[in-house]
């Protein structure tokens, strides 16, 4: 589940608990000028192991490779494995060589995943214009950063619940959940999905402070809860940008078939798969999208999943700009353009929605208006 778009054209931008993990896995390596990149480089040279905690315990392990091939080039392995918080566990390799002369640009980089599913993806990405200094200086100057003398990463922290700590061996990991998904139950039901133009709900618990406004979401503190008004965002005035909104939208219907816990992938092999959860539908139909000439952002949150026995869960849908400064709200997973007011917008900043649903596993919600009310039978 992700919120902000990718800084570059190789990566869709992911969501969902183990997208979110993805982005707070970048890690701020000390800055460097050119001169001095392969001694910082040879510097660390070797294996140093990390311990992955999420909401306090431990949940995963990475592990950083620095050497030279033969020819001198620097190479960077990373693999980490990591514990979901909705059970199953995602793994992830990246390797990278560089040259080994000066500005010495990136030449190869390959990634590959295995989702919670067991699904393998493997990509070899277009180098583009990086170099060993970008890598150093990748994340620099990010907070919650703990350093050694000589510059390297002890500790990383976003936020309340991710914790990436250097450790002196690669720790052990427990056996992975099975894959459960975070669902919040509710007493009454809200008819059938997509008519929901208003929905005003009660949220008790740690969670209860963590929501803040946005796009279609009014938030007020009443005792230790808060009540959060959803509604729907209108759709744009403008029929050529909601008939672009909408191609895409049949597009990206067309070309993926919902899958639950999918992995996050590229767009490469999102497209050659064909599969995907909601993570994926949003994540491709915000990247072609925006091929389109339209902004959007990948929008996370709690969704109401439209049982006759419902509860809320962790969904993903965008918000595409509707050209007068507003947004306008599309699920291409459930096929909704102006999709409706049975969500609740997390806040877009990452290691905040993941404190959030931590926090919400130890939460209530009680619905208190549905507009218009559900149809009664008979």
């Amino acid at each position: 589940m992700l919120p902000s778009p990718p800084a570059s054209s190789r990566r869709l931008p992911l969501a969902g608990a183990g997208a979110l993990l993805a982005l707070l896995l970048v890690l701020a390596w000390p800055r460097g000028g050119p001169d001095a990149v392969l001694e910082r480089f040879d510097a660390g040279t070797g294996s140093r192991h990390y311990a992955i905690d999420l909401g306090g315990a431990l949940a995963g392990r990475l592990r950083e490779e620095r050497d030279r091939d033969p020819t001198g080039a620097p190479r960077i392995r990373t693999h980490t494995e990591l514990n979901l918080p909705g059970g199953g566990r995602l793994q992830r390799e990246e390797r990278l060589r560089f040259d080994a002369r000066p500005p010495h640009a990136l030449l190869e980089h390959r990634v590959e995943t295995v989702s919670p599913r067991g699904v393998r993806t493997q990509r070899r990405l277009a180098p583009g214009d990086a170099t060993l200094a970008d890598w150093f200086e990748e994340g620099a100057g990010q907070s919650g950063v703990a350093r050694d003398d000589e510059g390297r990463i002890l500790e990383y922290r976003r936020g309340t619940s991710f914790v990436l700590r250097r450790v002196a061996r690669a720790p052990e990991l427990t056996a992975p959940g099975p894959l459960a998904p975070l669902e919040l139950p509710v007493a009454r039901s809200l008819g059938d999905r997509g008519r929901l133009d208003h929905l005003a709900v009660r949220v008790d618990g740690p969670a209860a402070p963590l929501f803040t406004e946005g796009p279609g979401l009014r938030t007020r503190a009443v005792g230790e809860g808060r009540v959060l008004e959803s509604r729907r965002l209108p759709l744009p005035a403008d029929a050529a940008r909601l008939a672009l909104a909408r191609a895409v939208l049949e597009t990206v219907r067309e070309r993926i078939t919902y899958v639950p816990g999918a992995s996050p992938p590229d767009l490469e092999a999102l497209l050659e798969g064909g599969e995907g959860d909601c993570w994926e539908f949003a994540a491709l139909y915000d990247a072609l999208v925006r091929r389109a000439g339209l902004e959007s952002r990948v929008v996370t949150g709690l969704a109401w999943n439209g049982e006759a026995d419902g509860a809320f869960a962790l969904h993903a849908w965008n918000e595409v700009a509707d050209g007068n400064g507003g947004w306008f709200a599309v699920d291409p997973t459930w096929g909704q353009l102006g999709a409706d007011a049975a969500r609740l917008r997390f806040p877009d900043d990452a290691a905040a929605q993941l404190d959030l649903q931590f926090a919400l596993a130890a939460s209530r919600i009680e619905v208190l208006v549905v507009e218009p009310p559900p149809a009664v039978d008979g």
